[in-house]
């Protein structure tokens, strides 16, 4: 529930907040990361030179995620039980997934940025501390978006977040070659050929292995796909079925 800052609790590795008695009093949040441009600050000029990716691409640095917090105990020794207790469950878990209830239809990848520090208030009865995790600069969405394509076919959809990466799975067939097309935009396209019992291609990792985990990226052509801002349409024009499937992303929450 939230206090009188109307501040939610959180939920870090499968756990929740509450569990350990914590109370998020406030919370600092980004909602754009910072972007990895850089800037020459030239003597004797006025301005700067920005230098920008030539493809036209924007990268983006880690975010922070601040969680101002609160305990409430019986004693001191109850105090520094909790403490101990909170500890561990932070240091044991120090990168997992990261759910505000503030912001309930994504979830960040987080880790814990620095180490803790608490004051005691009352006595001993109370103490407050902040939680920092670093977390990747897109939030994610809590479904795994999946299509599973037949040959020949397509599907057709509206990514209103940003550029996400594709995977791409495909069983029994000696040929995967799929394409994603957008409006005013190349065409990408990933070809495989070669006589195997299955395949995933993940653009995310940029990887290419069979089910036993085996390399096969020399198999590879074309590249990986991005599923773009915007309306695409993506084209099996394989031998078999493949399924593809992405997880959206956004700079903060979901867009409806």
């Amino acid at each position: 529930m939230p206090d009188n800052n109307g501040a939610l609790g959180f939920t870090y590795n499968g756990e929740h907040s509450s569990a350990y008695g914590i109370v998020t009093r406030s919370l600092d949040l980004p909602f754009v990361a910072e972007s990895k441009t850089a800037i020459l600050d030239v003597p004797d000029r006025d301005g700067s030179y920005v230098f920008t990716n030539p493809s036209g691409d924007v990268h983006y640095k880690e975010s922070t995620i601040q969680l101002e917090c609160k305990i409430l105990a019986r004693n001191i020794t109850s105090l520094n039980q909790k403490l101990a207790i909170i500890a561990d469950w932070l240091a044991r878990n120090p990168q997992g997934r990261l759910t505000l209830e503030s912001v309930p239809d994504v979830y960040w990848e987080a880790r814990l940025f620095t180490g803790l520090h608490f004051t005691p208030l009352y006595n001993g009865i109370s103490a407050t501390f902040v939680i920092s995790f670093a977390v990747f600069p897109f939030s994610f969405g809590m479904e795994l978006e999946t299509q599973t394509i037949q040959p020949g076919g397509t599907y057709s959809g509206i990514n209103k977040g940003r550029p996400t990466p594709l995977k791409i799975t495909a069983t029994g067939g000696s040929l995967v070659k799929v394409s994603l097309a957008q409006s005013g935009t190349q065409t990408q396209e990933t070809l495989y050929n070669n006589i195997y019992d299955s395949i995933t291609i993940d653009a995310d990792t940029a990887t290419a292995v069979d089910n036993a985990g085996n390399n096969l990226i020399r198999y590879l052509t074309g590249e990986f796909i991005i599923v773009p801002n915007g309306a695409y349409t993506i084209t099996n024009l394989s031998t078999t079925a493949v399924t593809c499937s992405w997880r959206e992303r956004w700079f903060y929450g979901k867009i409806e």
